[in-house]
């Protein structure tokens, strides 16, 4: 199976931020040892895009080899600012504050900015290195302000890092609670009827998994299959 540059970018991104699902992390290391970057390589890829943050999404991989490797500013990347942001309104602003983590919470917008433009080290010159040990109340207020896990996951990924290893998610996004699975019954003639409403087994497989399913369970699925959508 191939993968493009983007669905690449995305798993790495995955593996580096360590939300990697179970199911998905044989395949996902598989990919991660083919994906191979080289400085040359990244200088190439980088020579398609005149803006930093196009190559930063759209090459994230090699976006993360760059900046780990010390390399990035000989990419030659243009900045693409923001309106009503610049660099000096946004140093403006990160002077108030004595840490990172007091930015963030003062004006999110600029911090994102000066992070996403590369400038987050400069505006943050002045600050007073510290590590911030988040408790479950400061990850329960800062998870309160997005609309769900991925929004929360995507705008503060240090507070939903640390609540995710120490079990606080679901605590402070619990998911929906439902009825139960109604269990739902047919006969053979019932399913046969619903796989002649397609013109393909895919459509009939999208559209009617409940159907499929219990047809697989008891013994009728292949039959169905051939008698609807005979092998040409």
């Amino acid at each position: 199976m191939k993968y493009s540059q983007k669905e690449q970018d995305q798993i790495l991104r995955k593996l580096n931020a360590g939300v990697i699902g179970k199911r998905k992390q044989g395949e996902w290391d598989f990919i991660a040892k083919k994906t191979i970057f080289t400085k040359k390589s990244v200088i190439e890829t980088a020579k398609k895009y005149k803006y930093y943050n196009d190559f930063k999404k759209e090459c994230n991989g090699e976006f993360q080899y760059a900046e780990r490797y010390g390399f990035i500013d000989e990419l030659n990347l243009e900045r693409k600012f923001v309106k009503n942001r610049d660099l000096k309104s946004v140093k403006k602003i990160a002077k108030q504050c004595n840490s990172r983590y007091e930015f963030q919470q003062k004006d999110q917008g600029a911090y994102g900015w000066a992070k996403d433009n590369g400038f987050l080290d400069e505006v943050c010159s002045h600050m007073i290195a510290q590590k911030v040990t988040y408790t479950f109340e400061m990850c329960k207020e800062i998870g309160s302000k997005y609309s769900g896990r991925t929004d929360w996951y995507n705008n503060h990924q240090n507070s939903y890092q640390v609540a995710l290893r120490r079990g606080w998610v679901s605590k402070i996004f619990p998911k929906v609670k439902t009825c139960g699975r109604v269990s739902q019954t047919f006969t053979k003639s019932q399913i046969i009827k619903l796989a002649k409403k397609y013109n393909k087994r895919s459509d009939f497989n999208r559209n009617e998994q409940v159907a499929m399913r219990y047809a697989r369970k008891q013994g009728w699925l292949k039959d169905i299959l051939n008698e609807v959508f005979p092998k040409k």
